[in-house]
């Protein structure tokens, strides 16, 4: 499950573990603690949550990553993709905006679920 750290993705992932799913808690780096403590809510409701550092953006990480869920559970049976980036610009600023904001904006919300 992406962006499984934190919000929608954790909602999710508690969910999908009420009702008896293992899950991959997914975080891209910087939500270490956020994701272990998503870990710990889905231990509490009985199942198992390994987690993934994935950066969504980067086609080899996903590889690499649906490679470990197939070693560790043998099949994946649903993805969620949750991940999400946004950089707070008043519209008013628009061109405050850099590029490499945009970019990192849209590798993670528009190619990240396609990878």
């Amino acid at each position: 499950m992406t962006g499984s750290a934190t919000g929608v993705g954790r909602a999710c992932a508690v969910k999908f573990a009420s009702n008896g799913f293992n899950v991959v808690v997914n975080y891209p780096g910087a939500d270490k603690d956020e994701a272990e403590h998503t870990v710990g809510l889905v231990a509490e409701k009985g199942g198992k949550a390994p987690l993934a550092k994935c950066d969504v953006s980067l086609n080899e990480e996903v590889v690499a990553m649906i490679a470990d869920i197939e070693a560790a559970f043998g099949r994946l049976d649903v993805v969620v993709n949750a991940a999400g980036l946004t950089h707070f610009v008043p519209h008013k600023n628009l061109d405050t905006l850099s590029e490499a904001q945009w970019d990192a904006t849209f590798a993670v919300n528009t190619k990240g679920p396609f990878s």
